[in-house]
């Protein structure tokens, strides 16, 4: 009786289990994905941390596409970025080495060499490119891609990652989210970035979002692609509201400041400064603990980082 007793018990658990399952599996059987082109010198300090941030999120995999060498955008070159900041000299070739390795030796990692050439045989940026490159190798294994920067952290305010976009997923077909500024990263390396807390109040409807996309709708039309706005096929886009998804962007400095006085209007009048209640969580992840030319950054640190935190 009591040998009854106990297997119609293990049953009965069973067939829960199984109903538990299959309520579940719903949210958890899409594969998410990043695509980044970036540069590996400039961001090897954070690079490590971001990567974990993301896979600790939900997303599956994350495909760097590494553009060392490119002649560089918006006044930045081969050693240093568009916000002045001369990572050449921050770094430590040691530890970049380290991180690289690290990085190749990530299952979930996928570091593809991009080096696209223009017509005088220089390294290129090739954004657009790299998306269709992204799409012809890779978009099959995944069903939804996140395309954003290495300063840049996704946030859900509530819930599971997966389970959001397959419900967004029944109607839409692109993610639409805003930013929330934040230091510079630069201006924190005694910091993990899940110690920033303080961001900007500033709307920034409008202002370089960037995108979510499912996708069997990416479209290899390389020339409507923009980091802002990937091209999709029968576009049904739906756009989050920054409390509920968004990205933390780590880039407000001395150069950011100017630029959004003056794309905002705003003359000299002085930014009010947040204290973030939903910081990022933390985690129990080691990572390589930082190792850069302290020096150089300490005499430097003043020329770039802003001093409105």
């Amino acid at each position: 009786m009591y040998k009854n007793i106990v297997i119609i018990i293990l049953i009965l658990v069973v067939i829960t289990l199984i109903q538990i399952n299959q309520m579940i599996e719903p949210f958890t059987n899409i594969k998410l994905a990043i695509h980044t082109v970036f540069i590996i010198d400039e961001n090897a300090l954070f690079l490590e941390e971001w990567i974990n941030y993301h896979l600790d999120l939900g997303f599956d995999e994350i495909y760097l596409y590494d553009n060392t060498g490119s002649k560089g955008v918006d006044g930045s070159s081969t050693t240093i970025n568009k916000y002045n900041i001369n990572f050449n000299e921050i770094n430590n070739e040691k530890y970049v080495a380290d991180i690289k390795s690290i990085i190749e030796e990530n299952p979930h990692v996928h570091y593809i060499t991009w080096q696209p050439k223009d017509e005088n045989n220089n390294i290129v940026y090739g954004y657009n490119k790299s998306i269709n490159n992204y799409i012809t190798k890779y978009g099959s294994n995944n069903d939804w891609t996140a395309f954003i920067d290495v300063d840049e952290y996704i946030y859900l305010n509530n819930g599971n990652l997966k389970q959001y976009i397959r419900d967004k997923g029944e109607t839409y077909n692109k993610i639409v989210i805003k930013q929330r500024k934040y230091e510079d990263r630069y201006c924190n390396l005694d910091k993990s970035i899940r110690d920033i807390d303080s961001f900007i109040d500033v709307n920034t409807d409008g202002w370089a979002p960037k995108n979510i996309c499912k996708n069997i709708n990416l479209n290899e039309m390389q020339s409507k692609h923009n980091m802002h706005g990937i091209h999709m096929s029968n576009e049904k886009a739906y756009h989050s509201d920054i409390k509920e998804l968004r990205f933390n962007h780590y880039n407000v400095n001395k150069k950011q400041v100017k630029w959004m006085h003056g794309f905002l209007k705003t003359g000299n009048k002085p930014f009010k400064i947040i204290k973030d209640t939903q910081p990022l969580p933390k985690s129990n992840r080691t990572i390589l603990p930082k190792k850069y030319n302290k020096k150089y950054y300490e005499e430097n640190r003043h020329k770039f980082c802003a001093d409105i935190f």
